[in-house]
């Protein structure tokens, strides 16, 4: 996300919008995220902290990723990415609240 933000910048302060240089920052800026997010989901995986197909829905929209393309009708291919992490969140943030119940009910 920093080389993203980094291209960005530099687009917007040096070259009025419109940078030559762009795909340098954005072609590794995504390709990161998308090695993260996967990175992400076998962690999810392997150590069970959320449900399995959580895990492996995150990979594949992970992966699907690899095919947006905000320029074109493949931008749809974002939205499933976008469920699943607000799934995530939503699992986490639920998780997190019964715990914290939990250890007060065993004060």
């Amino acid at each position: 996300m920093t080389i993203l933000l980094l291209g960005g910048l530099i687009q917007t302060f040096f070259y009025g919008g419109d940078s030559p240089w762009m795909p340098f920052f954005v072609v590794p800026g995504i390709l990161l995220v998308i090695v993260g997010v996967v990175l992400l989901a076998i962690f999810i995986l392997r150590a069970r902290v959320l449900p399995r197909w959580l895990g492996i829905l995150l990979a594949v929209s992970g992966v699907l990723l690899l095919g947006a393309n905000e320029q074109t009708i493949a931008v749809l291919l974002a939205v499933p990415f976008g469920l699943v992490m607000a799934t995530v969140g939503l699992f986490m943030w639920s998780s997190g609240r019964r715990e914290s119940a939990i250890v007060a009910a065993s004060r």
